[in-house]
C-alpha cells in the first residue's frame, strides 16, 4: 500500500473485522472520489464521496459495523477515471 499520493485500496481496516469498520485509502488528487461497498449478492451497503479528504493516505470509518453482516465485502474506489477494488470479511 502506498502512502504518497497515488490511488491506493488497502481494504477493510482491521481485516477481518470484528467491531467498528475502517476502510484504508489513499487519493491521488482533489478530484471527485467515492468509496463504494458491496455486499456478496452484489448490493450496494455503502456509498460515500471522500474526495473533501484530499490527496494522500486516510483511514475512512464506515460506520460502527453493525449494519455489516458478518460475511465477504466488495470494496471500490473511483476518482478521475481509475477504479480500484479489494475485499473485506466481516465476522462476529
Amino acid at each position: 500500500f502506498c502512502a504518497g499520493a497515488d490511488l491506493a485500496l488497502a481494504g477493510f481496516h482491521p481485516n477481518p473485522a470484528v467491531g467498528p469498520v475502517a476502510v484504508v485509502l489513499s487519493l491521488a488528487s482533489g478530484a471527485a472520489a467515492r468509496l463504494e461497498v458491496y455486499d456478496a449478492a452484489g448490493r450496494s451497503v455503502v456509498s460515500q464521496a471522500v474526495s473533501e479528504l484530499g490527496p494522500g493516505r486516510h483511514v475512512v470509518s464506515i460506520g460502527d459495523g453493525a449494519h455489516l453482516a458478518p460475511g465477504m465485502y466488495w470494496l471500490r474506489l473511483t476518482q478521475a477515471g481509475r477504479t480500484l477494488q479489494a475485499k473485506g470479511l466481516v465476522v462476529r
